[in-house]
């Protein structure tokens, strides 16, 4: 049997010390994520972003996720997310060049 978990949750993120004031950025990336997801089929329920938006808390477990969104995940998530932390990216929110390209591999990969 697998094992469902938490793979990101905003209140990790947002409770965090040192991180105070910065849940609509970290808010952004978690919409950014959620709606990428959405629109290439990589989650397995349908998912309302104008309900996430004001959501006291967004949760992404595992069990919500393709095979093909978790493989992204495990691949390219980590490299978008340090994009996300160098400084002085105007568009880091809305540029998901990171997970396109990891999503883009993984097509690949499945079609060889």
């Amino acid at each position: 049997m697998e094992t469902n978990y938490i793979i990101e949750k905003l209140t990790w993120c947002t409770k965090q010390k040192g991180n105070e004031g910065l849940e609509a950025s970290y808010r952004g990336q978690f919409l950014a994520l959620m709606r990428f997801l959405r629109d290439n089929g990589l989650l397995t329920k349908s998912v309302d972003l104008e309900s996430l938006e004001s959501a006291d808390d967004i949760v992404l477990m595992k069990s919500d996720l393709t095979d093909k969104g978790f493989r992204l995940i495990q691949t390219g998530y980590q490299k978008w997310l340090r994009y996300l932390s160098r400084p002085n990216n105007r568009d880091k929110y809305t540029n998901i060049s990171h997970l396109q390209k990891g999503l883009d591999e993984i097509n690949k990969a499945s079609s060889s």
